[in-house]
């Protein structure tokens, strides 16, 4: 019996080549789409769910007001917290991951993610250990990841040492991540926070650790907050006011200061946080967005391929009818016309399920870096989900089938007699409708983008790009003799050939660390940027002055009391006249000799920031701050300064990291990279959804059609023409694909806009988008519709009416 079915169902392919082909290629794409989503979300979902603190470990936020949130806590919090107020059961702080170079055996090693942390770490992070013990209240003891250890120190580096800034270090254990995700993932483990909070514990303005809390009454989150609160108001508002000789109100009225405002997010919820300025985690949270759009577009794909693929099989066997009356004439039941439509569906599944495992494999690598996710597909597990999904979708086929060749007597499906067509409108063509509408949405989608992404790569940044080369200054000295270092450097790099200029500033260019601080002017409070900059930087940048002065290295008051200012920071103050006004900064007066204008630092999804500019040699701290040069160069002569340049940095031995250089252009570019990321994969979408559309209309046609042919042989022989005929049957879809357009241009307008404002810098949607997206679709529903029309109106006369 299978032996037969095999034939037939070779048989039926071999003449219906290109439906076979459409249907598979649907079908695999549909459940492609679904697989990947699924494997992006079963990846992401895992991040810290191994750990049995969980739900007990909370982090704290600080929220400034005016969208200025810190995931940090000054060092003192901790220990009020849990000795003084005894609201919590511990408390750990974690500072950045630390990457370095240390000495092993003589040889300069570098190596990235070490974490200073506390002896109660792994109360936080029990990490699995493998070797040697989890000793972290010893000084100087680390402990080191197995597979990096190896790495970095050979197959036995337990009880091995090594030198780490001047001091000696000693491997006590190896820990290993196993199959977990982590939010925490550090390569190596060092001993001595306890050291740094200890000796911060009167610095209430020291922000430079994320606080970690134990808590195992979760209901006690706000009760927390509200004690962190009281705590910065005794130590810090009630301070700075009695030393003003004012009541904490009158402070923060005339200061133009709020409270900050204190939040718990639990350690569970970190990586899949729907506002990632929530998360305070050393590795980046998801894009939960991003993840949740992408299910549910996996998921209406795979629904309308499995749509176009019923409407499709139907056709097949309608076409089919005399086979399937024979078989019911000589005494085959139902029953086993039921089992051969399944086991061919079966097969037809098989196939598109194998394709689409196929395209997974393909298509993780370059998913991998788009969704920054470690996504792995295991074959054999995965061979469950296709299982179900064939057998079960298989067997709702077959009962919709059958259920469709019931409805035509045995007599009927021996003489052709195909169901009465609806000329109504019926749930196909609502899906039908459904799926221009989707179409239309992506391809306008699809223009927003690419227009947006355009405009970013295009729009000028307040600085030059163009020429400006950048190279590392990551040196380990310390202040005067880093600050000596930097002059003898920059000297050396100016003696260079093509070199036209050499200028830093220790906000990087393109974003990245900075220092903060709060200031106020006539009443006003300002969180600003503090930035630091030599005298050549502004000029060489192509940055403009658009009030006052620059800083000019003649004049001894701008490396004493003088600053500059952005644009930005003057409209926040709302002090049209503040040029040559003095400011009060932690304490110290400056006067503002200059106004700088606005130019970006980072990503267009946020604004400009308030900036306060210092000469680098008016504090000497600045200059550890610095940790690269911008080189304006001659652009003919590139790889001969590149060269020079790097023997320069080998020469003073600037640090132990190897020469890299890179070019503000391109850093920029890779600061976009996430959004033309976003372009592509949707230009791939557009691109996907279009032709499950198409196919969409293809199927349809072609079931509409089939039930039209006796219709179309009768008016041939009344005298319609083709022509006449083709109008006719074509109208339908047409009209389909217009509702269907019609029913988008809201949803596009409104998500294209809601995608659009998460950036401060954005295009506006223009009218043009519709237009062109309406005659693209009409285009190609008028070839799709053609293309089947025109076999319809050919049909051979005699064959549909000779039992009339």
């Amino acid at each position: 019996m299978i032996k037969n079915w095999l034939k037939i169902y070779g048989t039926n392919l071999q003449k219906n080549k290109v439906y076979f082909i459409l249907t598979v290629l649907g079908l695999a794409i549909g459940i492609w789409g679904v697989l990947l989503a699924y494997l992006y979300y079963n990846e992401e979902i895992r991040y810290d769910q191994w750990n049995p603190h969980k739900d007990e470990v909370f982090i704290i936020s600080a929220d400034l007001g005016e969208g200025d949130i810190w995931m940090l806590a000054p060092f003192p919090v901790g220990p009020h917290l849990k000795e003084e107020k005894q609201v919590i059961d511990d408390y750990m702080y974690l500072s950045n991951y630390i990457s370095s170079s240390l000495v092993f055996e003589g040889e300069k090693i570098l190596f990235s993610k070490g974490l200073k942390v506390q002896v109660n770490f792994f109360s936080f992070f029990p990490f699995e250990l493998v070797q040697g013990e989890a000793v972290l209240d010893e000084p100087n003891s680390v402990l080191v990841l197995d597979t990096y250890a190896e790495e970095l120190f050979g197959k036995e580096a337990l009880g091995k040492t090594f030198t780490f800034e001047e001091e000696e270090y000693l491997i006590k254990g190896l820990y290993t991540f196993g199959d977990t995700r982590n939010s925490i993932a550090p390569h190596m483990l060092f001993s001595g926070m306890e050291r740094v909070v200890a000796k911060e514990q009167q610095n209430w303005g020291n922000y430079n650790a994320t606080l970690y809390i134990k808590l195992r009454d979760q209901t006690q989150t706000t009760a927390v907050a509200a004690a962190i609160s009281n705590l910065m108001y005794e130590h810090v508002y009630v301070r700075l006011a009695k030393e003003q000789g004012k009541t904490v109100q009158e402070y923060l009225d005339e200061e133009g200061e709020t409270m900050e405002i204190h939040r718990l997010f639990p350690l569970s919820g970190q990586h899949m946080i729907t506002d990632i300025n929530y998360n305070g985690t050393l590795e980046p949270a998801i894009n939960s967005q991003r993840l949740y759009i992408l299910i549910g577009l996996s998921l209406t794909i795979l629904i309308l391929s499995v749509v176009n693929y019923m409407n499709l099989s139907i056709v097949q066997s309608l076409k089919r009818h005399r086979e399937f009356g024979v078989r019911l004439v000589v005494g085959s039941s139902y029953t086993a016309i039921f089992w051969q439509l399944f086991f061919e569906s079966c097969l037809t599944l098989l196939f598109a399920t194998g394709l689409s495992f196929v395209f997974v494999e393909f298509s993780l690598p370059s998913l991998r870096v788009f969704l920054h996710s470690q996504l792995y597909f295991n074959l054999i597990q995965e061979l469950v989900f296709g299982v179900t999904f064939i057998i079960g979708l298989a067997f709702f086929l077959a009962v919709v089938l059958l259920l469709v060749l019931r409805k035509v007597s045995k007599t009927g499906l021996l003489k052709g007699e195909f169901l009465k067509n609806n000329q109504r409108f019926s749930v196909r063509h609502m899906m039908l409708i459904i799926q221009f509408a989707i179409a239309s949405f992506f391809m306008m989608g699809t223009m927003v983008v690419y227009q947006q992404v355009n405009y970013m790569l295009d729009k000028d940044l307040g600085f030059t790009k163009q020429e400006i080369l950048i190279l590392p200054f990551l040196s380990s000295k310390q202040k005067k003799e880093r600050q000596q270092l930097y002059d003898i450097y920059k000297a050396e790099l100016l003696q260079i050939k093509g070199v036209e200029a050499v200028g830093s500033s220790t906000l990087a260019i393109g974003g990245g660390g900075y220092n903060s601080s709060s200031i106020s002017h006539q009443g006003v409070s300002v969180q600003v940027m503090n930035v630091g900059i030599d005298e050549d930087f502004l000029t060489m940048m192509e940055i403009k002055v658009v009030e006052g002065r620059s800083f000019q290295q003649e004049i001894a008051s701008d490396t004493i009391s003088n600053i500059l200012i952005n644009q930005y920071l003057k409209d926040k103050f709302g002090d049209s006249a503040i040029l040559g006004k003095q400011i009060n900064w932690n304490g110290s007066v400056f006067t503002v000799i200059g106004i700088v204008d606005n130019y970006h630092t980072g990503s267009f999804k946020s604004d400009y920031a308030p900036m306060i500019f210092f000469n680098l040699k008016i504090f000497d701290w600045q200059i550890l701050n610095v940790n690269e040069l911008y080189v304006k160069i001659d652009p003919t002569k590139t790889e001969e300064i590149i060269a020079q340049s790097e023997q320069v940095y080998k020469a003073l031995d600037i640090a132990a990291y190897p020469f890299s250089h890179e070019f503000v252009d391109r850093r920029f570019a890779h600061i976009f990279k996430s959004s033309m990321q976003e372009r592509n994969i949707l230009l791939v979408l557009s691109v996907i959804v279009v032709f499950i559309a198409l196919f969409g209309l293809y199927s349809m046609a072609s079931f509409t059609i089939a039930n039209q042919y006796k219709e179309i042989a009768i008016r041939k022989v009344l005298g319609a023409s083709n022509n006449e005929q083709m109008r006719q049957l074509s109208q339908r879809y047409l009209l389909l694909a217009i509702i269907g357009f019609g029913l988008s241009i809201y949803p596009s307008y409104y998500f294209m806009n809601a995608w659009l404002n998460d950036y401060v810098f954005r295009i506006d949607i223009q009218w043009v988008n519709f237009v062109f997206a309406f005659l693209f679709l009409m285009v190609l529903t008028f070839i799709t519709v053609y293309i089947k029309v025109r076999q319809a109106v050919q049909v051979n006369v005699l064959k549909y009416i000779k039992y009339e």
